[in-house]
């Protein structure tokens, strides 16, 4: 770096630093730091600055020069995009208020309109009696590394993304291929018929299940899972939960037992999500159980505490994975053939879900191929002399055409998925039209005058909000009941469909049980003409 004009007195030497180091060796450690300093004397003008400052700076001011204070010919920012004037700068406020500022993240704009963004360190100096001399500032430039951070949130948001994309993309196969089961059961034909049945449904429930796990350790490691909480008693919980795995541990031989839950043991929790930390304990002890094994659930208090364990016989953990098993895709180790499957993710939301809670999770297991053990901890709210609805279980509605014939308009760009969702319908006694996109529904609507409309979200041109708004202008069509039919079933999702109208939100693949207890509610209600 070129020697500064030292005509108006300009020192090389940092004001106010006194070092037994010799000036040269002392300059020049200053010279090879990899972070611009500067010193400044009390009324700001610049007395020393180093190659990395003047490199940060896009110029070398003139030292000792009341028009350079604070290297004036540079702008500076805030973080946020708020301009920073120099007599406000960091290197100021040190000398104003005599006190160190450490850590501050500004943006310098240079001469040529280049940014560099850093942290800033400013310290005040004193001579041997103490009195206030100037300023030095250490500047860290981090553009790199918010350059790198930037394009990891952007990574981030695409991947999310690309996540509920894929989502939407798999529910609509999906849906077809449930509703094609649905149908074969109402004739299940010969001993051949009846054998391919029962795996393709369960296949069906556990890709619908990846797909869920997909979405939700998503959002939950981004913080965008919100906790709807209510007191609900656990006993509850337990049941919901084990209704949800019972049919896989019988197709694999386990033994299941759920021991009696206190009915007045009560939790101040999302129900919802609880359910899903108890159904993927339980899945993964059937995961990792053999055929023939044993699998119990069982829910105590201890002191303030609800208890609620899960244990198996199945072939444990090694201890090297207890310490991460609730990690992100962590998975014990697994076969070419991957015969447990799964994606990893399961139990890690288990860990999300219940610290969200203020709960914790435990794994416990004495070793390879001697089971294992989770165990979750959640506060006790005490006894509710009024506990939330119980949830229905499902199939209570599963007698074909118990729920009188309805007119019933089917909406979804899918053909496969809309022409197989009506002749379910209409093999359960329901009149049934269909449309293929938004801008034929109000005119089809409008003639056929359904009592309920199976909605997909997800059209070209008109999206289903848009078709949704448009039906509940109508007053003729005012009183019809929109059901959303979608592959977006995040809160948001639901929280926007509800706003324009929609009385029901089902996420594809739905279980046919769940519309046909809409169907049966909406004949209910119905007044004969």
């Amino acid at each position: 770096m070129t020697d500064p004009d030292t005509s108006a007195g300009a020192s090389r030497e940092p004001t106010g630093i006194a070092t037994r180091i010799p000036r040269s060796e002392y300059l020049g450690l200053l010279e090879k730091l990899p972070a611009a300093v500067y010193t400044c004397d009390v009324d700001g003008r610049i007395t020393y600055f180093n190659s990395r400052a003047a490199e940060t700076w896009g110029r070398e001011p003139k030292l000792n020069d009341s028009a350079e204070k604070f290297c004036g010919s540079v702008r500076l920012w805030s973080t946020d995009g708020t301009r920073v004037e120099h007599e406000q700068c960091w290197v100021a406020l040190a000398l104003r208020d005599n006190r160190e500022y450490d850590n501050l993240e500004v943006v310098i704009e240079r001469p040529d309109g280049s940014r560099v963004t850093g942290l800033a360190h400013a310290h005040p100096l004193h001579d041997e009696h103490g009195t206030l001399v100037g300023a030095v500032n250490l500047f860290i430039d981090i553009t790199d590394r918010r350059s790198m951070e930037e394009a990891l949130r952007d990574s981030d948001r695409r991947k999310d993304e690309f996540l509920a994309m894929l989502s939407h993309e798999l529910r609509n196969p999906l849906a077809t291929i449930r509703n094609s089961v649905q149908l074969l059961r109402m004739d299940p034909g010969d001993e051949m018929q009846r054998t391919v049945l029962e795996p393709l449904e369960r296949q069906v429930s556990t890709l619908s299940r990846l797909v869920d796990d997909l979405m939700d350790v998503s959002r939950v490691t981004m913080g965008r899972v919100r906790l709807q909480r209510g007191d609900v008693a656990l006993e509850r919980i337990a049941r919901e939960a084990a209704e949800s795995v019972r049919k896989e541990m019988a197709d694999r031989g386990h033994t299941f037992t759920v021991s009696p839950v206190d009915p007045q043991l009560i939790v101040h929790v999302d129900e919802v999500r609880l359910v899903q930390v108890v159904v993927n304990l339980l899945t993964n002890a059937v995961k990792y159980t053999p055929d023939g094994g044993v699998i119990t659930l069982s829910v105590v208090r201890e002191g303030e505490e609800a208890v609620l364990c899960v244990r198996d016989s199945g072939i444990g953990i090694h201890p090297e994975l207890l310490s991460h098993v609730f990690g992100l895709f962590s998975q014990g180790a697994t076969t070419l053939d991957r015969g447990q499957g799964g994606l990893g993710i399961g139990l890690a939301l288990v860990k999300y879900l219940v610290e969200m809670h203020g709960g914790t999770v435990a794994a416990r297991s004495a070793g390879t191929g001697k089971g294992s053990e989770f165990t979750v901890r959640l506060p006790v709210t005490g006894s509710s002399s009024r506990p939330s609805p119980a949830m229905q279980p499902a199939g209570t509605e599963d007698t074909p055409g118990n729920e009188g014939a309805l007119r019933v308009l089917v909406v979804d760009d899918n053909r496969d998925s809309a022409d197989l969702q009506a002749t379910l319908l209409r093999h359960n006694g329901h009149q049934v039209e269909t449309a293929y996109d938004g801008s034929a529904v109000l005119e089809v609507a409008l003639r056929f005058r359904p009592n309920v409309i199976l909605l997909d979200i997800g059209l070209p041109e008109i999206d289903g909000y848009e078709v949704a708004y448009r039906i509940r202008q109508h007053d003729v069509l005012n009183d019809v009941v929109l059901v959303a039919m979608t592959g977006y079933g995040q809160p948001e999702d639901r929280r926007r469909s509800q706003a324009v109208g929609f009385d029901h939100h089902l996420v594809k693949p739905a279980e046919f049980s769940e519309l046909r207890a809409i169907l049966a509610s909406v004949a209910g209600r119905r007044t004969p003409a």
